[in-house]
């Protein structure tokens, strides 16, 4: 590309922060944008864009190789977007490696986060009727404590007081974690939410691997790494969603599994009706044979 490659170098996220965010209204129109470039160190929020608060909509991402490095504080990272604090709907991270290091030795603050995901590193706003098939991986320093290496085919990481929604999503990407602590998941990485009604998951699948390979505390499920981290912070509502029953759990709750929704996969193939309205069957074997997104076959 004569925009981003190795050789040319990479593309700067549109909206580069929360002050300087990005709150239009984008529409791809169902057109792919490919082989989308980025090797950061600079950036907090990295992706084809970085912060929104806008929508963006019906866009594909084909060979997205996306690396962020960034070490003074969290990081997230995606294809489609960094941080979602808006919408993004019909939206794909086809192929590619996307991947989020937090290396650092220093944390007098707090915590640091290395968050990835196919379509956000960390969403507080609305995702709908997206897919991941890229790889993800996201990695932190063993060595400290305060590191969390987060991950998700959808989303990284969900958080604090955020009301958000992850609906008729799947994925097929591979997940790896490595680091401090490692929380991994299909869908989702972690999340925790000190809201009196839970935010919610429905109608998701997952049939990726998910692995978290080292680290103080690993935590992989097939949907999310965990699900509420304290007594004090409460569980998101998830609904109607499903992952092979080879994963290590459907997610983890404060260091119990839990595997409600762990299904085969030529059950999970004959799930489109039962995921509901956004969904149809595989009928010309574009994803394996699994349910995909109407938007995919009607566009």
């Amino acid at each position: 590309s004569s925009v981003c490659s190795q050789s040319v170098g990479s593309w700067v996220p549109i909206g580069t922060g929360e002050v300087i965010n990005f709150s239009g209204t984008f529409d791809g129109n169902y057109h792919s944008i490919s082989n989308l470039y980025i090797n950061l160190t600079d950036y907090v929020s990295v992706g084809l864009f970085g912060y929104n608060k806008g929508v963006i909509k019906n866009i594909n991402m084909i060979n997205s190789n996306v690396y962020n490095y960034y070490t003074q504080d969290h990081s997230q990272t995606a294809a489609i977007c960094g941080v979602n604090g808006g919408t993004i709907l019909n939206c794909s991270s086809v192929s590619g490696h996307i991947e989020g290091r937090q290396t650092t030795t220093n944390t007098p603050d707090g915590y640091k986060l290395a968050e990835v995901g196919g379509i956000a590193g960390n969403n507080s706003g609305i995702i709908d009727s997206c897919y991941n098939g890229a790889d993800i991986k996201t990695v932190t320093n063993e060595s400290n404590n305060l590191l969390q290496a987060r991950g998700g085919g959808i989303v990284g990481g969900q958080y604090n007081n955020s009301n958000y929604i992850v609906q008729n999503c799947y994925n097929y990407g591979n997940i790896e974690g490595n680091g401090g602590a490692v929380m991994v998941g299909g869908i989702i990485g972690v999340q925790d939410t000190t809201l009196n009604t839970s935010p919610l998951v429905e109608n998701c699948y997952n049939y990726g691997n998910v692995t978290a390979i080292s680290g103080r505390d690993l935590y992989d499920g097939g949907i999310m790494g965990t699900n509420g981290q304290t007594n004090k912070i409460m569980e998101a509502r998830i609904v109607n969603c499903y992952t092979l029953n080879t994963k290590q759990a459907y997610y983890y709750r404060r260091n119990s599994k839990v595997y409600t929704g762990c299904v085969a996969s030529e059950t999970l193939k004959t799930y489109a009706t039962q995921l509901g309205n956004a969904f149809t069957n595989d009928s010309t074997n574009i994803n394996n044979g699994y349910p995909v997104l109407k938007w995919q076959v009607e566009n």
